[in-house]
């Protein structure tokens, strides 16, 4: 064989084992992003399960995605969430977008921007650069492309997910199967939470009149108390409850009694400030929480008005019904110092109160 001949047949099977070393290379590269999907999507899962806010519980996926290196993102990138009824999305988690564009972006509406053509189509949107459809640019934008991908769940939009990559980028196949598996998750993420957020509002609620109970009542005063002494202020309790309700269930039985309790909430909530808490903690009982407490004046005042409030007639079902209110009154510190300690001292002088009632 003549040495060209021995060259040539050489070169052919360097050849042959440089494709060979690139298709090996290109697979392990695929098997590797391979890996690092089920990584992020693992890792996705688990922070569903951590107790965190839906919006803390993004800020952390947004992050994790934003560090997988091959995904050529510009480490920036937002989370936006539907808005309630309406065609429209609401900026919740945002990385590094810059004041301006966190301004423009607060609510964006169904088919305006990439973001909100995700959301109309409910399909991804792709660039590789800042083209016309790009509808907000900020002063100082530099060549990027994106990502907008919807997070669907149960048939209905969720969201869209936004993530800024390189100018020119390509998109690839597998980030697509990526991406739609991330948001497929991060859909039952924002269910899982928003669920636990329901179910925990209805713990720490009364069903009857939508107040705060029992429960979330305690936790507002430990942490007013914790407050108090640590600012050396004081805050101020009421105990209540209705004169004669146990007669208005038994003449014109529970359905007006419950109807009574709600108008009577409604008119407790009118007498006190925004910064105070009212709560029903069962049966004809309420409990007020005023923080700060203001003047022995001021809180005499209150009870005042709670009282001429209740004493006005409450018409139900055709059937005007008249009732009072007895009020106890208790103040931190000189009345006690725990929560336990100041309701009981509440409470006690609610009875005294209630003790110039003959029709209780």
């Amino acid at each position: 064989m003549a040495m060209s001949d021995q060259i040539v047949n050489l070169q052919n099977e360097i050849a042959l084992l440089q494709k060979g070393q690139l298709q090996y290379e290109k697979k392990l590269q695929e098997l590797q992003q391979r890996s690092d999907i089920h990584y992020a999507l693992n890792e996705i899962l688990q922070l569903s399960l951590i107790p965190l806010s839906l919006n803390e519980t993004l800020d952390r996926i947004l992050i994790l995605l934003l560090d997988i290196p091959w995904l050529a993102l510009n480490r920036k990138g937002s989370v936006f969430l539907k808005t309630d009824g309406k065609d429209s999305l609401d900026l919740v988690v945002e990385y590094n977008l810059g004041a301006e564009l966190q301004v423009k972006c607060k609510k964006v509406k169904f088919g305006t921007c990439l973001c909100g053509k995700a959301a109309q189509t409910q399909q991804i949107v792709f660039k590789d650069c800042v083209d016309h459809e790009h509808h907000h640019r900020p002063q100082g934008i530099t060549p990027h492309g994106h990502y907008c991908i919807p997070i669907k769940g149960r048939n209905k939009l969720l969201g869209v997910l936004n993530l800024y990559v390189e100018h020119g980028h390509q998109s690839t196949s597998l980030e697509r199967e990526f991406l739609l598996a991330t948001t497929h998750v991060i859909a039952g993420t924002i269910e899982r939470k928003r669920l636990e957020e329901q179910l925990i509002e209805h713990s720490f609620r009364d069903e009857l009149t939508g107040l705060p109970n029992r429960r979330h009542f305690y936790d507002s005063l430990n942490r007013a108390l914790a407050s108090a002494k640590r600012h050396h202020s004081t805050i101020a309790l009421f105990f209540m409850d209705l004169n004669n309700f146990k007669q208005v269930n038994d003449q014109y039985g529970h359905k007006v009694g419950d109807e009574l309790l709600r108008l009577a909430a409604s008119r407790m909530e009118k007498c006190i400030r925004a910064s105070d808490s009212l709560a029903r903690i069962g049966g004809d009982e309420f409990l007020i929480l005023l923080e700060p407490t203001g003047s022995c004046e001021h809180i005499e005042v209150i009870a005042k008005n709670l009282k001429n409030t209740m004493l006005k007639p409450f018409v139900i079902n055709n059937s005007v019904i008249k009732v009072g209110l007895s009020i106890g009154t208790s103040i931190y510190p000189q009345d006690g110092d725990s929560a336990d300690q100041l309701l009981q001292a509440a409470d006690n002088m609610m009875y005294q109160d209630k003790s110039g009632h003959s029709n209780d």
